[in-house]
């Protein structure tokens, strides 16, 4: 009887263990911590991505006109300067609004409490070496390929067209609002899925379909805005989605996994310049 009842007490309190394992968001066993090293490469890509533009900025297109369906959908556009404006404005909004909502989603989940701070930190790095990731590919395409926007298309008949004497000009490809916002969509939906930060699985999915959302938006009105031409924006959300979502996927929570024929364990992402030119650079190890 005694056995009996120390089973049953012992058998209990692994059930109450497992619950409340359950309940809490940990990073789970099996995965690749994030370190500081990931942390400072993103922080370091992140001021490289803010630099690049202002130290090599373009004073002329080396690309202009669009591509495939790029002209039709801008020659469908018929707003007002001041609409577009606007337009511009919102559009910045929804960057900073959805680029912020990761760092913001697991500061306030650490102040309640309800996500402990190694985890929290452990996001955070994460986070960090995505939107460097993402950020400084985009800066590099800008400069390199000097792409004209398409309200250039108004400068040659409208000199004081707004932003014509600008070097913003000639950064279109590809769009950073569109590249950031879905990189911040990435991690949304890759940390709640594999986190379950909400604790309940529609509300995370919740959380994924509404960055998703907010990405998307952003997209369509730098469209609008004629800041972009659509296919700048279709490459800037591959490019998020890449950084946001399948990086994390496949470098901390995959990472343990062998790839099948390859044994293939994990790779690291890292920059590279030579020569005056630069890209990303994966390492891989076996």
């Amino acid at each position: 009887m005694l056995r009996g009842e120390q089973a049953t007490t012992e058998q209990g309190t692994a059930g109450a263990g497992a619950e409340s394992t359950a309940t809490s968001p940990r990073w789970p066993t099996e995965a690749r911590p994030p370190g500081w090293l990931e942390g400072s490469l993103g922080v370091g890509l992140i001021g490289a991505s803010v630099a690049l533009p202002f130290l090599f900025p373009p004073d002329t297109a080396r690309w202009t006109g669009g591509v495939l369906f790029d002209g039709a959908i801008r020659r469908g556009l018929h707003l007002s300067r001041a609409q577009r404006v606007r337009v511009t404005h919102s559009s910045d909004g929804m960057l900073y609004a959805t680029a912020a909502f990761p760092l913001l989603d697991v500061g306030g989940l650490m102040l309640a409490r309800r996500v402990d701070p190694q985890l929290g930190l452990r996001i955070l790095l994460v986070e960090l070496q995505s939107f460097g990731v993402a950020g400084f590919a985009t800066a590099v395409a800008k400069v390199s390929a000097a792409r004209e926007r398409p309200y250039g298309v108004r400068c040659a008949s409208d000199p004081g067209e707004l932003d014509c004497e600008s070097s913003q000009r000639f950064l279109s490809f590809f769009s950073g609002h569109t590249s950031l916002t879905f990189t911040a969509a990435g991690l949304t939906c890759v940390m709640h899925e594999e986190l379950r930060l909400y604790r309940r699985r529609a509300v995370d999915h919740a959380a994924c379909g509404l960055a998703l959302a907010a990405a998307t938006t952003t997209g369509v009105l730098r469209v609008v805005a004629e800041k972009h031409w659509t296919s700048d924006v279709l490459v800037g959300a591959g490019v998020g989605l890449l950084s946001g979502w399948l990086l994390p996927y496949l470098v901390y929570f995959r990472s343990h996994t062998t790839l099948p024929r390859t044994g293939l364990a994990h790779g690291v992402l890292s920059p590279w310049i030579r020569r005056g030119q630069g890209g990303l650079r994966y390492d891989a190890f076996f």
